[in-house]
């Protein structure tokens, strides 16, 4: 009964006899997680889970490892995904370079976040707002494409903006950062055609 249930919340539809070699690469990634699941162990680690299981069975999943939780089961879920963070998690932490840079309880703003020296409290709407994929980015690489282009940066602190971040102790070495950061600030708050 539980190996249904499991297989049925991962959506795994292999058949008991064939051979974990001829299953395609996320089809063996769903059976180890279904495997470790199925063990019931008191603490579960999991790495990017969401990235083997599709957007139908993500709620499912959730619920699932939410119920383990609420049984006094520890898990924790690494991932670089907003929303499956907010949907699942409790708690947060924020690591960037092997420190943990902020942790807490998660709210329905979601969260503070600080890359680099730009501090955003939405960025959630922000990298919505850029229209870009978690799956591509991760913040270093953005920070430093946004401070090595002029025009980019510029973009970057006006949708910033837009989308409600606040945005403080820029400290880098980009020239007239601080000039164009009070500027877009100014035109932001008087509804001026920015972009």
């Amino acid at each position: 009964k539980k190996l249904k249930e499991l297989s049925s919340i991962l959506n795994i539809n292999v058949e008991a006899r064939i051979s974990i070699k001829n299953l395609s690469f996320l089809e063996k990634q769903r059976v180890m997680l279904l495997s470790v699941l199925f063990r019931d162990p008191d603490i579960l680690l999991l790495d990017h889970p969401e990235i083997c299981l599709d957007a139908s069975s993500m709620p499912y999943f959730i619920r699932y490892i939410r119920s383990l939780a609420s049984v006094g089961k520890s898990v924790v879920w690494v991932s670089s995904n907003p929303d499956v963070i907010q949907s699942a998690a409790d708690r947060i932490l924020f690591l960037y370079n092997g420190h943990i840079l902020k942790g807490g309880e998660v709210t329905p703003s979601y969260v503070e976040f600080t890359v680099g020296n730009v501090h955003i409290d939405s960025f959630t709407k922000l990298l919505t707002t850029l229209n870009l994929m978690w799956s591509f980015l991760d913040e270093q690489r953005l920070l430093v494409r946004v401070m090595n282009n002029p025009d980019m940066l510029d973009r970057f602190l006006t949708m910033a903006i837009r989308s409600g971040a606040v945005i403080e102790n820029i400290n880098v070495s980009t020239p007239n950062l601080t000039d164009i950061y009070l500027d877009l600030c100014r035109r932001a708050r008087s509804d001026e055609n920015i972009i």
